[in-house]
């Protein structure tokens, strides 16, 4: 069974449009064990906006 030690490796951005003025915007990083190599997916930011109020300050 391996200890893991997770390095960050990168940031996805995805964006939903959920209702007609809402739209849902959502930061995936993706990290790797060193050990195993096994990597892993983490939802770290979800934010729901309206569409007059613009992107959240973490979108890329």
């Amino acid at each position: 069974m391996c200890e893991h030690k997770w390095i960050y490796q990168m940031s996805n951005y995805k964006c939903e449009k959920v209702g007609y003025y809402t739209t849902e915007y959502y930061r995936i990083d993706t990290y790797y064990c060193e050990k195993c190599c096994e990597i892993k997916e983490k939802v770290n930011q979800c934010e729901s906006r309206n569409i007059r109020d613009g992107k959240p300050y973490w979108w890329k």
